[in-house]
Protein backbone atom coordinates (compact mmCIF):
# COMPACT_ATOMS: atom_id res chain seq x y z
CA UNK A 1 0.00 0.00 0.00
CA UNK A 2 1.13 3.38 -1.01
CA UNK A 3 2.01 5.89 2.06
CA UNK A 4 -0.35 8.04 0.64
CA UNK A 5 -3.29 5.31 1.07
CA UNK A 6 -1.88 4.20 4.33
CA UNK A 7 -2.45 7.49 5.66
CA UNK A 8 -5.84 8.36 4.03
CA UNK A 9 -6.61 4.29 5.53
CA UNK A 10 -5.73 6.23 9.42
CA UNK A 11 -8.08 9.29 8.57
CA UNK A 12 -10.60 7.13 7.63
CA UNK A 13 -10.51 5.19 10.70
CA UNK A 14 -10.35 8.37 12.84
CA UNK A 15 -13.36 9.69 10.91
CA UNK A 16 -15.43 7.03 11.91
CA UNK A 17 -14.31 6.76 15.35
CA UNK A 18 -15.26 10.63 15.46
CA UNK A 19 -18.76 10.16 13.72
CA UNK A 20 -19.81 6.98 16.28
CA UNK A 21 -18.79 9.19 19.39
CA UNK A 22 -20.57 12.00 17.58
CA UNK A 23 -23.59 10.00 16.88
CA UNK A 24 -23.34 8.65 20.87
CA UNK A 25 -23.17 12.29 22.06
CA UNK A 26 -26.07 13.83 20.29
CA UNK A 27 -28.42 10.97 21.17
CA UNK A 28 -27.54 10.63 25.25
CA UNK A 29 -26.66 14.30 25.85
CA UNK A 30 -28.60 16.80 23.56
CA UNK A 31 -30.90 16.74 26.46
CA UNK A 32 -31.44 19.49 29.32
CA UNK A 33 -29.50 18.77 32.64
CA UNK A 34 -32.04 19.30 36.28
CA UNK A 35 -29.00 20.95 37.90
CA UNK A 36 -28.90 20.75 42.20
CA UNK A 37 -28.45 24.51 41.69
CA UNK A 38 -31.90 24.93 40.30
CA UNK A 39 -30.77 26.00 36.79
CA UNK A 40 -31.16 24.35 33.67
CA UNK A 41 -28.36 23.74 31.13
CA UNK A 42 -28.24 22.21 27.87
CA UNK A 43 -25.96 18.72 28.21
CA UNK A 44 -23.57 19.91 25.63
CA UNK A 45 -23.78 23.63 25.26
CA UNK A 46 -23.45 25.38 28.49
CA UNK A 47 -20.87 28.08 29.74
CA UNK A 48 -19.29 29.85 26.96
CA UNK A 49 -20.62 27.62 24.11
CA UNK A 50 -23.71 28.63 25.29
CA UNK A 51 -23.07 32.54 24.89
CA UNK A 52 -21.92 31.49 21.23
CA UNK A 53 -24.74 29.56 20.24
CA UNK A 54 -27.06 32.18 22.00
CA UNK A 55 -24.91 34.90 19.58
CA UNK A 56 -25.33 33.53 16.98
CA UNK A 57 -29.05 33.50 17.58
CA UNK A 58 -29.14 37.50 18.23
CA UNK A 59 -27.15 37.69 15.21
CA UNK A 60 -29.54 36.29 12.77
CA UNK A 61 -32.72 37.95 14.05
CA UNK A 62 -30.52 41.30 13.78
CA UNK A 63 -29.94 40.85 10.29
CA UNK A 64 -33.47 39.48 9.44
CA UNK A 65 -34.92 42.66 10.93
CA UNK A 66 -32.58 44.34 8.33
CA UNK A 67 -29.36 45.59 10.04
CA UNK A 68 -26.21 44.68 7.79
CA UNK A 69 -23.41 42.31 8.80
CA UNK A 70 -21.11 45.02 10.15
CA UNK A 71 -24.17 46.42 12.44
CA UNK A 72 -24.96 43.22 14.30
CA UNK A 73 -23.58 42.02 17.43
CA UNK A 74 -22.88 42.87 20.76
CA UNK A 75 -20.11 44.29 22.66
CA UNK A 76 -16.85 41.48 21.63
CA UNK A 77 -16.52 40.06 24.90
CA UNK A 78 -15.58 36.66 23.35
CA UNK A 79 -13.84 35.02 20.55
CA UNK A 80 -14.80 36.07 16.84
CA UNK A 81 -15.44 32.99 14.94
CA UNK A 82 -17.26 30.30 17.06
CA UNK A 83 -20.45 32.46 16.97
CA UNK A 84 -20.54 32.98 13.38
CA UNK A 85 -19.83 29.65 12.57
CA UNK A 86 -22.87 28.40 14.66
CA UNK A 87 -24.69 31.09 12.88
CA UNK A 88 -23.69 30.06 9.16
CA UNK A 89 -24.62 26.01 10.44
CA UNK A 90 -28.19 27.92 11.29
CA UNK A 91 -28.60 28.97 8.05
CA UNK A 92 -27.80 25.90 6.16
CA UNK A 93 -29.89 23.31 8.30
CA UNK A 94 -32.48 25.34 9.52
CA UNK A 95 -31.81 25.05 13.16
CA UNK A 96 -33.07 27.97 15.37
CA UNK A 97 -29.97 27.66 17.66
CA UNK A 98 -32.55 28.58 20.74
CA UNK A 99 -36.71 28.19 21.84
CA UNK A 100 -38.73 31.13 20.15
CA UNK A 101 -40.56 31.32 23.49
CA UNK A 102 -37.09 31.35 25.38
CA UNK A 103 -34.01 33.29 23.83
CA UNK A 104 -31.42 31.44 26.19
CA UNK A 105 -32.74 27.67 25.83
CA UNK A 106 -30.99 25.76 23.16
CA UNK A 107 -32.99 23.66 21.24
CA UNK A 108 -32.90 20.26 21.24
CA UNK A 109 -33.41 19.02 17.80
CA UNK A 110 -30.80 16.52 17.46
CA UNK A 111 -30.08 18.31 13.70
CA UNK A 112 -26.42 19.19 16.04
CA UNK A 113 -25.11 16.28 14.80
CA UNK A 114 -24.56 17.75 11.41
CA UNK A 115 -22.56 20.34 12.98
CA UNK A 116 -19.85 17.65 14.74
CA UNK A 117 -20.22 15.77 11.38
CA UNK A 118 -18.87 19.01 9.82
CA UNK A 119 -15.73 19.47 12.22
CA UNK A 120 -14.91 15.71 11.87
CA UNK A 121 -15.13 16.13 7.94
CA UNK A 122 -13.23 19.56 8.16
CA UNK A 123 -10.01 17.86 10.58
CA UNK A 124 -9.83 14.99 8.51
CA UNK A 125 -9.04 17.21 5.28
CA UNK A 126 -6.64 19.55 7.31
CA UNK A 127 -5.09 15.86 8.48
CA UNK A 128 -5.18 14.57 4.71
CA UNK A 129 -3.30 18.27 3.51
CA UNK A 130 -1.14 17.94 6.19
CA UNK A 131 -0.07 14.13 5.80
CA UNK A 132 0.91 15.55 1.94
CA UNK A 133 3.33 18.59 2.41
CA UNK A 134 5.10 16.33 5.56
CA UNK A 135 5.66 13.49 2.71
CA UNK A 136 7.84 15.76 1.01
CA UNK A 137 9.96 16.23 4.00
CA UNK A 138 10.26 13.22 5.96
CA UNK A 139 10.20 9.22 5.55
CA UNK A 140 6.50 8.17 5.06
CA UNK A 141 6.64 6.19 8.09
CA UNK A 142 7.42 8.83 10.36
CA UNK A 143 4.27 10.71 8.57
CA UNK A 144 1.85 7.93 9.54
CA UNK A 145 3.10 7.64 12.91
CA UNK A 146 2.26 11.59 13.38
CA UNK A 147 -0.56 11.63 11.25
CA UNK A 148 -2.02 8.30 13.03
CA UNK A 149 -1.63 9.78 16.23
CA UNK A 150 -3.45 12.86 15.29
CA UNK A 151 -5.75 10.82 13.51
CA UNK A 152 -6.74 8.04 16.95
CA UNK A 153 -5.08 9.97 20.11
CA UNK A 154 -8.44 10.37 22.46
CA UNK A 155 -7.09 13.35 23.98
CA UNK A 156 -7.63 14.65 20.19
CA UNK A 157 -10.24 12.89 19.06
CA UNK A 158 -12.97 13.89 21.54
CA UNK A 159 -13.13 17.33 20.54
CA UNK A 160 -14.81 16.61 17.39
CA UNK A 161 -17.65 15.36 18.85
CA UNK A 162 -17.93 18.88 21.24
CA UNK A 163 -19.44 22.60 20.77
CA UNK A 164 -15.83 23.87 22.44
CA UNK A 165 -13.76 25.70 19.60
CA UNK A 166 -10.74 22.87 19.87
CA UNK A 167 -11.90 20.90 16.76
CA UNK A 168 -11.72 23.92 14.20
CA UNK A 169 -8.81 25.11 15.71
CA UNK A 170 -6.96 22.23 15.50
CA UNK A 171 -8.26 21.85 11.99
CA UNK A 172 -6.54 25.91 11.39
CA UNK A 173 -3.13 24.32 13.23
CA UNK A 174 -2.58 21.85 10.67
CA UNK A 175 -3.41 23.82 8.10
CA UNK A 176 -1.00 26.47 8.98
CA UNK A 177 1.50 24.06 9.59
CA UNK A 178 1.07 22.76 6.25
CA UNK A 179 2.16 26.02 5.06
CA UNK A 180 4.92 27.01 6.24
CA UNK A 181 6.72 23.18 6.62
CA UNK A 182 7.59 23.35 2.43
CA UNK A 183 10.91 22.91 1.08
CA UNK A 184 10.49 26.21 -0.33
CA UNK A 185 8.23 29.32 0.66
CA UNK A 186 6.54 30.21 -2.28
CA UNK A 187 4.52 33.99 -2.29
CA UNK A 188 1.07 31.95 -2.20
CA UNK A 189 2.20 29.99 0.87
CA UNK A 190 2.63 32.98 2.94
CA UNK A 191 -0.39 34.68 1.65
CA UNK A 192 -2.85 31.47 3.09
CA UNK A 193 -0.44 31.14 6.10
CA UNK A 194 -1.55 34.61 7.18
CA UNK A 195 -4.99 34.16 6.30
CA UNK A 196 -4.86 31.02 8.27
CA UNK A 197 -3.33 32.77 11.33
CA UNK A 198 -5.63 35.52 11.09
CA UNK A 199 -8.61 33.21 11.54
CA UNK A 200 -6.94 31.00 13.93
CA UNK A 201 -6.74 33.84 16.41
CA UNK A 202 -10.41 34.78 15.36
CA UNK A 203 -11.18 31.09 16.51
CA UNK A 204 -8.89 31.40 19.63
CA UNK A 205 -7.95 34.51 21.08
CA UNK A 206 -5.00 32.49 22.98
CA UNK A 207 -3.36 33.02 19.61
CA UNK A 208 -3.21 36.43 19.73
CA UNK A 209 0.84 36.79 20.19
CA UNK A 210 1.65 33.97 17.91
CA UNK A 211 2.22 36.17 15.15
CA UNK A 212 5.42 37.05 16.75
CA UNK A 213 6.95 33.77 17.40
CA UNK A 214 6.17 33.26 13.67
CA UNK A 215 7.71 36.44 11.92
CA UNK A 216 11.00 35.63 13.97
CA UNK A 217 10.77 31.96 12.05
CA UNK A 218 9.91 33.37 9.07
CA UNK A 219 12.73 35.71 9.00
CA UNK A 220 15.32 32.99 9.65
CA UNK A 221 13.51 30.49 7.19
CA UNK A 222 13.19 32.45 4.40
CA UNK A 223 16.85 32.02 2.08
CA UNK A 224 16.26 35.42 -0.15
CA UNK A 225 13.79 38.43 -0.11
CA UNK A 226 12.60 38.41 3.37
CA UNK A 227 10.90 41.51 3.95
CA UNK A 228 8.85 41.49 0.25
CA UNK A 229 7.91 37.86 1.44
CA UNK A 230 7.03 38.60 5.53
CA UNK A 231 5.09 41.23 4.13
CA UNK A 232 2.56 39.09 2.20
CA UNK A 233 2.49 36.95 5.01
CA UNK A 234 1.82 39.68 7.21
CA UNK A 235 -1.08 41.71 5.19
CA UNK A 236 -2.71 38.77 4.92
CA UNK A 237 -2.70 38.58 8.36
CA UNK A 238 -3.87 42.05 9.21
CA UNK A 239 -6.54 41.68 6.50
CA UNK A 240 -8.34 39.24 8.92
CA UNK A 241 -7.79 41.20 12.09
CA UNK A 242 -8.78 44.64 10.60
CA UNK A 243 -12.07 42.85 9.32
CA UNK A 244 -12.79 42.43 13.00
CA UNK A 245 -11.55 45.99 13.68
CA UNK A 246 -14.11 47.30 11.50
CA UNK A 247 -16.79 45.62 12.67
CA UNK A 248 -16.35 46.80 16.38
CA UNK A 249 -15.82 50.21 14.69
CA UNK A 250 -18.90 50.22 12.16
CA UNK A 251 -21.23 49.04 14.74
CA UNK A 252 -19.93 50.85 18.22
CA UNK A 253 -18.02 53.88 17.26
CA UNK A 254 -15.06 52.37 18.70
CA UNK A 255 -12.31 50.06 16.85
CA UNK A 256 -10.52 47.01 18.41
CA UNK A 257 -9.80 43.52 17.90
CA UNK A 258 -8.74 41.40 21.42
CA UNK A 259 -12.15 40.40 23.27
CA UNK A 260 -12.88 41.73 26.68
CA UNK A 261 -12.36 38.70 28.79
CA UNK A 262 -8.89 38.93 28.13
CA UNK A 263 -8.63 41.83 30.16
CA UNK A 264 -10.60 39.73 32.57
CA UNK A 265 -8.54 36.36 32.59
CA UNK A 266 -5.96 37.19 35.24
CA UNK A 267 -8.67 38.68 38.00
CA UNK A 268 -10.88 35.56 37.31
CA UNK A 269 -8.89 33.24 36.83
CA UNK A 270 -5.11 33.80 38.91
CA UNK A 271 -5.66 37.06 41.23
CA UNK A 272 -7.74 35.08 44.13
CA UNK A 273 -5.27 32.09 44.34
CA UNK A 274 -2.66 34.61 44.33
CA UNK A 275 -4.09 37.33 47.16
CA UNK A 276 -5.38 33.62 49.03
CA UNK A 277 -1.70 32.35 49.48
CA UNK A 278 -0.48 36.20 49.71
CA UNK A 279 -2.68 37.19 52.92
CA UNK A 280 -3.58 33.63 53.64
CA UNK A 281 -6.96 33.88 53.91
CA UNK A 282 -9.83 31.56 51.86
CA UNK A 283 -9.89 31.89 47.95
CA UNK A 284 -13.94 33.05 48.44
CA UNK A 285 -12.50 35.69 50.99
CA UNK A 286 -9.95 36.96 48.55
CA UNK A 287 -12.50 36.79 45.84
CA UNK A 288 -14.34 39.34 47.92
CA UNK A 289 -11.88 41.72 48.72
CA UNK A 290 -10.87 42.15 44.98
CA UNK A 291 -14.86 42.78 44.30
CA UNK A 292 -14.34 45.78 46.36
CA UNK A 293 -11.59 47.40 45.72
CA UNK A 294 -12.75 46.85 42.10
CA UNK A 295 -15.86 48.34 43.21
CA UNK A 296 -13.84 51.48 44.92
CA UNK A 297 -11.79 52.21 41.42
CA UNK A 298 -15.20 52.23 39.96
CA UNK A 299 -16.71 54.49 42.40
CA UNK A 300 -14.06 56.95 41.89
CA UNK A 301 -13.98 56.84 38.28
CA UNK A 302 -17.66 57.35 38.07
CA UNK A 303 -18.02 54.83 35.82
CA UNK A 304 -21.62 54.37 34.95
CA UNK A 305 -21.06 51.26 32.37
CA UNK A 306 -23.45 52.39 29.96
CA UNK A 307 -21.88 52.24 27.11
CA UNK A 308 -19.14 50.27 25.19
CA UNK A 309 -16.47 52.96 25.74
CA UNK A 310 -16.72 52.93 29.08
CA UNK A 311 -16.80 49.42 29.38
CA UNK A 312 -13.44 49.02 27.77
CA UNK A 313 -11.69 51.85 29.81
CA UNK A 314 -13.65 49.92 32.90
CA UNK A 315 -12.36 46.50 31.51
CA UNK A 316 -9.09 48.29 30.75
CA UNK A 317 -8.72 49.42 34.63
CA UNK A 318 -9.19 45.64 35.94
CA UNK A 319 -6.61 44.30 33.75
CA UNK A 320 -3.93 46.72 35.16
CA UNK A 321 -4.94 46.88 38.55
CA UNK A 322 -4.82 42.66 38.07
CA UNK A 323 -1.07 42.34 36.44
CA UNK A 324 -0.19 45.07 39.18
CA UNK A 325 -1.21 42.75 41.68
CA UNK A 326 0.65 39.82 40.69
CA UNK A 327 3.76 41.27 39.63
CA UNK A 328 3.97 42.77 42.84
CA UNK A 329 3.91 38.97 44.69
CA UNK A 330 6.07 37.47 42.80
CA UNK A 331 6.81 33.85 44.68
CA UNK A 332 2.78 33.38 45.58
CA UNK A 333 2.36 33.99 41.40
CA UNK A 334 5.18 31.65 40.27
CA UNK A 335 3.63 28.82 42.94
CA UNK A 336 0.67 29.33 42.14
CA UNK A 337 1.60 29.20 37.62
CA UNK A 338 3.88 26.19 38.43
CA UNK A 339 0.91 24.13 40.08
CA UNK A 340 -1.58 24.93 37.51
CA UNK A 341 0.81 24.65 34.56
CA UNK A 342 1.24 21.38 35.69
CA UNK A 343 -2.30 20.50 36.13
CA UNK A 344 -2.69 21.67 32.63
CA UNK A 345 -0.06 19.00 31.48
CA UNK A 346 -2.18 15.73 32.44
CA UNK A 347 -3.73 14.69 29.46
CA UNK A 348 -7.41 14.40 29.94
CA UNK A 349 -8.97 12.09 27.23
CA UNK A 350 -12.02 11.89 29.04
CA UNK A 351 -13.22 15.72 29.57
CA UNK A 352 -16.00 15.89 26.82
CA UNK A 353 -17.76 12.82 28.29
CA UNK A 354 -17.78 14.35 31.81
CA UNK A 355 -18.59 17.41 30.93
CA UNK A 356 -21.47 16.52 29.11
CA UNK A 357 -22.54 13.46 32.26
CA UNK A 358 -21.88 16.21 34.76
CA UNK A 359 -23.41 19.22 36.23
CA UNK A 360 -21.86 22.65 35.23
CA UNK A 361 -22.44 25.01 37.79
CA UNK A 362 -24.75 22.96 40.49
CA UNK A 363 -23.32 20.85 43.56
CA UNK A 364 -22.59 17.43 41.28
CA UNK A 365 -19.34 18.51 39.85
CA UNK A 366 -16.65 16.10 38.07
CA UNK A 367 -14.01 18.04 39.61
CA UNK A 368 -13.24 16.02 42.39
CA UNK A 369 -15.87 13.20 41.83
CA UNK A 370 -15.37 9.38 42.19
CA UNK A 371 -14.76 9.05 38.60
CA UNK A 372 -12.25 11.98 38.43
CA UNK A 373 -10.30 10.29 41.37
CA UNK A 374 -10.17 7.18 39.75
CA UNK A 375 -8.65 8.79 36.43
CA UNK A 376 -5.70 11.27 37.60
CA UNK A 377 -3.60 7.93 37.67
CA UNK A 378 -4.27 6.82 34.57
CA UNK A 379 -4.41 9.76 32.82
CA UNK A 380 -0.85 10.73 34.74
CA UNK A 381 1.25 7.56 33.47
CA UNK A 382 -0.74 8.04 29.98
CA UNK A 383 0.48 11.11 29.51
CA UNK A 384 3.84 10.48 31.09
CA UNK A 385 4.35 7.67 28.42
CA UNK A 386 3.34 10.41 25.08
CA UNK A 387 5.97 12.73 26.92
CA UNK A 388 8.68 9.95 26.78
CA UNK A 389 8.06 9.17 23.39
CA UNK A 390 7.77 12.70 22.32
CA UNK A 391 10.81 13.45 24.35
CA UNK A 392 13.03 10.86 22.15
CA UNK A 393 11.36 12.85 18.86
CA UNK A 394 12.74 16.00 20.34
CA UNK A 395 16.25 15.24 19.74
CA UNK A 396 15.59 12.99 16.47
CA UNK A 397 14.38 15.73 15.39
CA UNK A 398 17.00 18.05 16.43
CA UNK A 399 19.93 16.26 14.39
CA UNK A 400 17.42 15.88 11.23
CA UNK A 401 15.39 18.94 10.42
CA UNK A 402 16.21 22.06 11.78
CA UNK A 403 13.47 23.86 10.62
CA UNK A 404 10.35 21.53 11.42
CA UNK A 405 12.14 21.41 14.65
CA UNK A 406 11.67 25.27 15.20
CA UNK A 407 8.31 25.23 14.17
CA UNK A 408 7.10 22.23 16.39
CA UNK A 409 9.29 23.88 19.38
CA UNK A 410 8.18 27.45 18.99
CA UNK A 411 4.21 26.46 19.12
CA UNK A 412 4.93 23.99 21.34
CA UNK A 413 6.11 26.59 23.93
CA UNK A 414 3.99 29.56 22.97
CA UNK A 415 0.69 27.65 23.02
CA UNK A 416 1.70 25.66 26.30
CA UNK A 417 2.53 29.03 28.50
CA UNK A 418 0.48 31.33 27.09
CA UNK A 419 -2.54 28.89 28.40
CA UNK A 420 -1.25 26.68 30.93
CA UNK A 421 -1.67 29.49 34.12
CA UNK A 422 -5.39 28.61 33.79
CA UNK A 423 -5.27 25.33 34.95
CA UNK A 424 -7.25 23.49 32.65
CA UNK A 425 -6.08 20.32 30.62
CA UNK A 426 -8.14 21.80 27.70
CA UNK A 427 -6.06 24.09 27.25
CA UNK A 428 -2.95 21.90 26.53
CA UNK A 429 -4.56 20.54 23.19
CA UNK A 430 -2.79 23.55 20.85
CA UNK A 431 0.64 22.19 21.96
CA UNK A 432 -0.39 18.65 22.00
CA UNK A 433 -1.05 18.64 18.23
CA UNK A 434 2.08 20.24 17.83
CA UNK A 435 3.86 17.34 19.73
CA UNK A 436 2.22 15.05 17.71
CA UNK A 437 5.21 15.85 15.15
CA UNK A 438 7.78 15.27 17.92
CA UNK A 439 5.75 11.85 18.91
CA UNK A 440 5.94 10.66 15.37
CA UNK A 441 9.97 10.91 15.54
CA UNK A 442 10.61 9.44 18.64
CA UNK A 443 7.95 6.33 17.97
CA UNK A 444 9.83 6.21 14.32
CA UNK A 445 13.44 5.76 16.59
CA UNK A 446 11.96 3.47 19.52
CA UNK A 447 10.88 1.04 16.63
CA UNK A 448 13.65 0.84 15.02
CA UNK A 449 15.72 0.17 18.58
CA UNK A 450 13.15 -2.31 19.28
CA UNK A 451 13.74 -4.51 15.50
CA UNK A 452 17.13 -4.01 15.98
CA UNK A 453 17.43 -5.62 19.27
CA UNK A 454 15.03 -8.43 18.10
CA UNK A 455 17.52 -8.80 14.77
CA UNK A 456 20.36 -9.80 17.31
Amino acid sequence: MSPIKKNISVILIGLIFSFLFSAYSINKFDVYEISTDDNHYHSMIKGVNANHWIKAKRIKDQLSQGKKYFETGEIHDRNYLPSKIFLLYSYLTGDELVESQNNNKIVTDKKKIVFLFFQSILYSISLFFFSLRLLNLIKPIQVFLIISFLSLEPTLLQWHSSFWSESIFMSLQLLFFAMLLTKELKNKDLIVGGLILGLMFLQRSAAIYYIFPILIFLYFSIKDQKLRKISFFLTSYLIVILFVGIHNLKRSGIFYVAPTDQKLAIKIYMMPKVKSLSEKISTAMAREKIDKEIESFKEKKNFELENEDELLEYYKMIQNYSYKYIFQNPIETTKIVFKKSLHTAVLDPVHVTYFHKFEYKGKIRYLNSPEHQFWIPIRIVYSLIIYLIALTGFFVLFTKDKKIFALTLISTIYFFFILSWLGNPRYFTPSLVCLSIFFGFGLDKLLKIIRFKKGK
